[in-house]
């Protein structure tokens, strides 16, 4: 069996046994290419789409965007989101600390950064990624359990987000 791109129906290889982990479903560099950079506006219809929270990662990394699950997840708007550093649009507690996002001595370690950065670098994606980063609710810090995947598409990296556990549940972790 072979896969097609969803938009042009060029085929995209054989199928693989991850692709029910595709973040975009199959879509070919092209089109995806197309559809972030060409179509403005109609971008969000298409995250939108996606049925599970998607931030749209450009390089830095910055949050390009968001689709509504996404938006609904984060308790975010629009202007929250947009041209954001992913640390600060999550929520991280680190990204309050002097330098911000990805500037801290905790940022060598996230996961979430490492993940985005690696598929930048390599164009690889990644499935089913756990990270625990603290978050700021209501001025108290919290860990949460995420679940992530990354997937890349021209210029840019999808990062698709689960939330794996509830965040009452856990014990904020002590930073030094």
């Amino acid at each position: 069996m072979r896969k097609k791109c969803a938009w042009c129906r060029t085929d995209l290889g054989p199928v693989d046994s991850q692709d029910d982990d595709l973040i975009t479903s199959g879509v070919c560099k092209p089109c995806a290419e197309k559809m972030l950079y060409e179509r403005g506006k109609s971008l969000h219809d298409f995250l939108d789409t996606f049925k599970v929270p998607i931030l749209l990662i450009k390089t830095g990394p910055i949050v390009y965007t968001a689709n509504k699950y996404a938006r609904d997840f984060l308790n975010k708007d629009f202007a929250e989101i947009d041209e954001n550093r992913t640390g600060d649009v999550i929520g991280c507690s680190n990204a309050d600390l002097p330098g911000g996002c990805g500037q801290t001595e905790h940022c060598k370690s996230c996961t979430i950064r490492k993940a985005i950065l690696e598929t930048f670098e390599t164009g690889k994606s990644l499935y089913h990624i756990k990270a625990y980063p603290d978050i700021q609710i209501l001025r108290e810090n919290k860990s949460m359990c995420l679940e992530i995947s990354t997937e890349k598409a021209g210029k840019a990296v999808f990062l698709r987000i689960k939330d794996t556990c509830d965040v009452a549940d856990i014990e904020p972790q002590k930073h030094t």
